[in-house]
């Protein structure tokens, strides 16, 4: 199994071949270990291909030093500003080459998928980034264009007080180290917002590049990208999540 980054990888991908159950539970176990087995193979293929692509995650850190340093109101807009171009990336990377008008035609101005809005839309309708991530970023373009349409910043909806969805056990696993180390195990709607906005970008970040590359070869994609033996391009990002999780506690 070869992994080649862009719409190559959507048709090159290898069936998996059939493997027959039988009946009887004590017949099964053989068959049951030999999938396994194969899967486990595939996954670990899989991870090793994948880190041989080049991985700069230096844009995310930026993204996501600003989203621990900068004004409240402005985190949607840095969020969704780096969410859009790192979308339109991925419909670039994985969109035929063949398109009738071209690539440029569906994301330009007047295109199909020229926006945020849409761009969620599509990645969620094809299943290109997990929907929790997809969700979770569609909420912050509502907190974004409620920034930008509202000229008196004391009329604006507290929209903090509204944790970003599908990530409480994510900030309660922080809490909990947080007071391990010694902390009150407190974190201001403010910083909540903070990082779970980081970890939706390094999610996103992530995603965007190896999740429709896992469909492509027949793996689920979740397990391929964050279960036993995952690429170690999900380290590096978690890395530079937990950096900034950590700046935003030291500053609470």
């Amino acid at each position: 199994m070869v992994i080649h980054e862009g719409a190559s990888a959507l048709s090159e991908a290898t069936s998996v071949p059939e493997i027959t159950v039988m009946s009887d539970p004590d017949e099964n176990a053989p068959y049951m270990r030999a999938l396994r087995a194969y899967e486990t193979e595939r996954q670990e293929q899989f991870a090793a291909e994948v880190d041989a692509i080049p991985f700069d995650v230096s844009d995310l850190q930026r993204a996501m030093s600003q989203l621990a340093r900068e004004d409240i109101r402005f985190i949607p807009v840095i969020a969704c500003a780096f969410a859009d171009t790192e979308l339109e990336k991925m419909f670039k990377q994985f969109l035929p080459d063949n398109i009738p008008g071209g690539k440029s035609s569906m994301l330009g101005r007047f295109g199909p998928i020229s926006n945020l809005f849409a761009r969620i839309q599509f990645a969620f309708a094809f299943d290109m980034v997990d929907p929790d991530v997809l969700m979770a970023l569609d909420k912050l373009r509502g907190y974004r264009n409620k920034i930008a349409h509202t000229w008196d910043q004391e009329t604006l909806p507290d929209f903090v007080e509204t944790p970003l969805p599908n990530m409480d056990d994510l900030e309660g696993a922080f809490l909990h180290i947080d007071i391990k180390d010694g902390g009150d195990g407190d974190l201001s709607a403010e910083g909540s917002l903070r990082i779970r906005t980081v970890w939706l970008l390094g999610r996103l970040f992530y995603e965007r590049r190896f999740y429709s590359l896992a469909k492509a070869a027949h793996i689920d994609p979740y397990k391929a990208l964050y279960g036993a033996g995952c690429p170690k391009a999900y380290s590096t990002v978690s890395g530079a999540a937990t950096l900034y999780t950590q700046l935003v506690f030291g500053r609470e």
